[in-house]
């Protein structure tokens, strides 16, 4: 298999977190699962530990991603 290229490995990380995104709001970040982040961005469970190693660095791109409401916008 041939390796990757920076650019492919960052479209690949970029997918993933898209994904993450989705399963994230659908069903919470408690009850989704790296398995289910990958199946959903069509990727291989492999791919999503290549990239992120646990679920909390999975989340932690993603949450700096979104425009979640604060405690301060009250």
């Amino acid at each position: 298999m041939a390796r990757k290229t920076k650019a492919e490995a960052a479209a690949t990380r970029e997918a993933l977190l898209e994904a993450a995104e989705e399963v994230f709001f659908a069903k919470g970040v408690a009850r989704t699962s790296l398995e289910q982040i990958a199946r959903h961005a069509g990727l291989t469970r492999g791919a999503v530990y290549w990239h992120f190693k646990t679920k909390a660095t999975c989340s932690w791109p993603w949450s700096n991603r979104c425009a979640c409401p604060s405690v301060a916008d009250g």
